[in-house]
């Protein structure tokens, strides 16, 4: 896939209906949303936030409400900005809108309290991959936290990817997976006072291998999915086992 394919799948991912509008996060349910609990530990309310590649701000929006944060969402899609703004006014959330490329941030030197990104980085190859690590810790505040979480190589992503590239039902575009190692390394690049690791969801990670509509009729079944997410070491986010082979993993730089 070259750039304007690949934008112009994920601009089909957004519009092809209402789900990413109307798709509520409990943050109590949602491991993506546990790791970032801990991430923002300690933030005071106030500070502020930048998603990059931030789609639709999924979990960022519900986070930043619930957190008190003053948010800030990059995209180099106006649609999904458009997605977003429905989202963020179902939420009460006032966020800042900007166009831009997470290579090249439209942004201010250490701008930013925390600067995030979810499900970015794995989608970036060669010189381009260090770009967006170095954007995000450039525009990151001295004392801030640089958060980046991607879908872990030692998860059930590959084998989701290889499955679901056969069957045409695929839905995230090219893949460059990081594991623990990687990420941590990718992250250690860069002047960070420190460093700390986590993972969740080693347990709950067999979700991703079924078709999308059974993933959607899990999640929206409260009970069911409840059940399942706590079930024992599945939120445990500085477990080893998440940390290693969790369905997603989080690297968080503080500079």
């Amino acid at each position: 896939m070259n750039t304007d394919e690949i934008l112009s799948y994920w601009e089909g991912l957004w519009t092809k209906d209402d789900y990413y509008v109307y798709h509520d996060i409990s943050l109590n349910t949602d491991g993506i949303s546990q790791l970032l609990l801990t991430a923002l530990k300690f933030i005071d309310e106030g500070s502020t936030l930048l998603e990059i590649g931030s789609g639709p701000g999924t979990r960022s929006i519900p986070i930043a409400k619930d957190k008190g944060l003053q948010l800030t969402l990059v995209d180099k899609l106006e649609s999904a900005h458009n997605i977003a703004r429905k989202r963020a006014e179902r939420y009460g959330v006032q966020c800042g809108y900007v166009v831009g490329d997470a290579i090249a941030l439209p942004l201010e030197n250490e701008s930013y309290d925390v600067v995030l990104s979810i499900g970015l980085n794995e989608h970036f190859f060669g010189t381009n991959r260090y770009n967006v690590f170095s954007e995000m810790h450039r525009v990151t505040k001295k004392g801030g936290r640089t958060v980046v979480i991607v879908p872990n190589k030692y998860g059930t992503i590959r084998l989701e990817q290889v499955i679901k590239e056969a069957n045409g039902t695929w839905m995230f575009g090219p893949t460059d997976l990081f594991n623990h190692k990687e990420l941590k390394a990718a992250v250690e690049s860069f002047k960070f006072s420190h460093i700390e690791m986590y993972g969740v969801s080693a347990i709950t990670s067999f979700v991703r291998l079924l078709p999308q509509k059974m993933q959607r009729a899990i999640f929206k079944n409260e009970k069911l999915w409840t059940t399942l997410v706590n079930l024992p070491g599945n939120f445990g986010v500085k477990s080893n086992t998440n940390k290693y082979f969790g369905e997603e993993i989080m690297a968080v730089g503080y500079k």
